[in-house]
């Protein structure tokens, strides 16, 4: 029954992995028709919105709404398939107003819900003040809560893997080398005790985290739960609660266990659950099995160092039960030889998680200005502190007495609690977009006045961003608004480049305005506005203008924010940075083996060969990027 079980499984686990090469996660919005902050002469028959990855077709949304926030469109949302899967909602004849098409979609893959939100006017300019609030209520933020139970599945699954690494590739090499006697077999019965605590606390990690992932699934996208078994993350959530419950009903067993046999089947049971997570990430966005390796290679190598450093806090504490003498041999041993295979772990990280950056964060603007590439940053933070702890514990092998010492196992268990904060770091990531799907720079507006004679001249530029915007002017004479003005920008690109003009419409409430998209890339601008009153006087308004490398069009030298003048910086000398990071690294990474590992040869290759990892990035990003 067991067997055919387990079979049934793996059947299930690999139709669910056929499909990763072709799956896509966090759909992102490409273009819209009517296109977004347009002014429209006549009403359109339907609204077009279209995405550049796959998505849900059952559960696709795409609403119209008034001024009042009524919804004007038919109700009749349609999916039609492709290359670039559109949604597409008829519209009744609408009458003069603006309008905000909002829409809902659900990734194929993740099964995270994205939405968002744009304006279009007919017959009037956009109200994108509105656009931008619909916007904020379209997507569900991540709460602690998903974070929390993203953090205990990953958790779970790390410490189970390591863990039993642990115990294939350190322990049983170490009882292997000692003589075992009467006391020393007292370790074993100490150890058991603490596994045993382990097994069940990973037991309610696992299942936790696993039903949690359905209760946070049903919630975020607003369906019932049994509707998400018709989807492909439904049907990979199958495959994980059977693999974990198979898991939970060992896992005594499995951690306890003296046969490399049951040792490798519970690393086969850890795999396919790190498998279904990379399934479900935003590795398996991109077709090809680079990105879906890379994720899945990150998360074992991260629960080799992770799940290890807990089984070797546990192992040196039950070490405490035979003498002074023993205990620092035996944690020589240990430590010296786990010390290697951590090197190695962290170095296949520091690999993985760059081909992942580069793929997820295209642009040091994606790192350092979008919530996706800046908890990323905290987590490389993170990840170096935990690095430096296992430095630190690394050279202390050197000094016998350190294991006499009861700082020993807490200053692991430090560098281990480290470790687990990455992984909630890497749990919050799992429900960011991507910086591929995120517009860099802030919605907002740019205000703008200037004196013309005895007329002043105020403007409003929104949303102040490269691409289409609302521009909004009115002229007043000594407090009162003047009218029949004729209106007309001119947009010339500083440096030399094709100019542009807009001619301002009036409106009722004398306002002048038009919609555009005369700013097309980043840099200096200026823009000359060319006032003509009814008796034909002529001013001109100049306003020089940039456009950072957040996107955002600020007055010329208003200064630009600290992380934005980095992106600018980055840009220029981003990968030479980079590339001489990286030679430091390695050769920080040779010096430390030297150090810890003098003729130690069967640590200290783990280190070289992470040392090799490192290399082979500078390639990668200097030859290939």
């Amino acid at each position: 029954m067991t067997r055919k079980f387990i079979g049934y499984t793996l059947a299930a686990f690999v139709l669910a992995a056929i499909t990763f090469g072709i799956a896509y996660a966090h759909p992102s919005f490409i273009r819209s028709d009517p296109p977004a902050n347009t002014t429209l002469a006549e009403s359109p028959p339907t609204v077009t919105v279209w995405f550049d990855e796959a998505i849900e077709p059952d559960y696709g949304l795409v609403a119209v709404y008034d001024t009042q926030g009524q919804r004007v469109d038919n109700f009749n949302t349609q999916y039609i398939a492709g290359n670039e899967p559109s949604l597409v909602a008829t519209l009744p004849p609408l009458p003069q107003g603006s309008y905000v098409v909002t829409w809902r979609v659900l990734s194929t893959v993740d099964g995270h819900a994205v939405g968002g939100a744009f304006a279009f006017g007919v017959g009037v300019p956009p109200d994108l003040a509105a656009a931008s609030a619909a916007n904020a209520q379209a997507n569900v933020e991540p709460d602690l809560t998903t974070n929390l139970i993203r953090w205990l599945s990953l958790l779970g699954q790390a410490v189970l893997v390591g863990a039993l690494v642990f115990r294939l590739l350190i322990w049983f090499p170490v009882v292997e080398t000692f003589r075992w006697n009467v006391s020393t077999e007292a370790v074993r019965v100490e150890q058991k005790r603490w596994l045993t605590v382990l097994a069940d606390g990973l037991v309610g990690a696992l299942i936790i985290g696993t039903l949690g992932a359905m209760y946070v699934q049903a919630r975020v996208t607003g369906v019932y739960f049994w509707e998400l078994f018709s989807t492909r993350w439904g049907v990979i959530w199958l495959v994980r609660l059977s693999v974990t419950l198979t898991a939970a009903v060992m896992m005594e067993g499995l951690l306890l266990a003296e046969r490399p046999r049951r040792i490798l089947f519970g690393l086969g049971l850890g795999a396919m659950m790190l498998a279904t997570t990379t399934l479900t990430s935003h590795s398996a966005a991109k077709p090809g099995l680079i990105g879906p390796l890379a994720d899945f290679g990150h998360l074992v190598s991260t629960a080799v160092w992770a799940g290890g450093l807990v089984m070797l806090t546990l192992t040196l504490v039950s070490l405490r039960v035979v003498s002074a003498e023993t205990r620092g041999r035996l944690t020589t041993e240990i430590v010296t030889r786990f010390s290697g295979l951590a090197a190695a772990s962290v170095g296949l990280i520091v690999v993985s998680g760059l081909l992942l950056s580069s793929v997820q964060v295209p642009s040091w603007a994606g790192l350092l200005l979008t919530p996706y590439g800046q908890t990323l940053m905290v987590k490389l933070l993170i990840v170096a502190v935990a690095f430096g702890f296992g430095v630190y514990n690394s050279f202390s092998i050197r000094n016998r007495f350190f294991f006499s010492v009861s700082r020993n196992p807490v200053s692991i268990g430090l560098e281990a609690t480290v470790v687990t904060l990455a992984l909630f770091a890497a749990a919050m990531l799992a429900d960011l977009a991507p910086a591929t799907s995120v517009t860099i720079g802030d919605e907002g507006a740019l205000t703008l006045s200037a004196p013309l004679g005895q007329l002043t001249l105020n403007g409003e530029v929104r949303p102040a961003k490269l691409g289409s915007n609302v521009f909004t002017f009115t002229t007043t004479q000594n407090g009162e608004a003047v009218r029949a003005l004729q209106i007309k920008l001119t947009f010339e690109p500083v440096g030399g480049g094709l100019a542009s003009e807009l001619v301002l419409t009036e409106t009722p409430d004398g306002t002048y305005t038009a919609t555009g998209a005369p700013f097309q890339r980043a840099g200096a601008w200026q823009m000359f506005a060319t006032l003509t009153t009814p008796e034909g006087a002529t001013h001109y308004a100049p306003f020089s203008l940039n456009i950072g490398p957040d996107n955002v069009i600020r007055l010329a030298g208003q200064p630009l924010p600290l992380n934005v003048r980095a992106v600018g910086w980055l840009n220029q000398h981003g990968r030479s940075a980079l590339t001489g990071l990286i030679l430091l690294l390695v050769a920080g990474w040779g010096w430390t083996a030297w150090r810890v590992f003098p003729g130690q040869r069967a640590a200290s290759w783990w280190w070289w060969l992470a040392g090799l990892w490192l290399a082979a990035v500078i390639w990668f990003f200097v030859a290939l990027r």
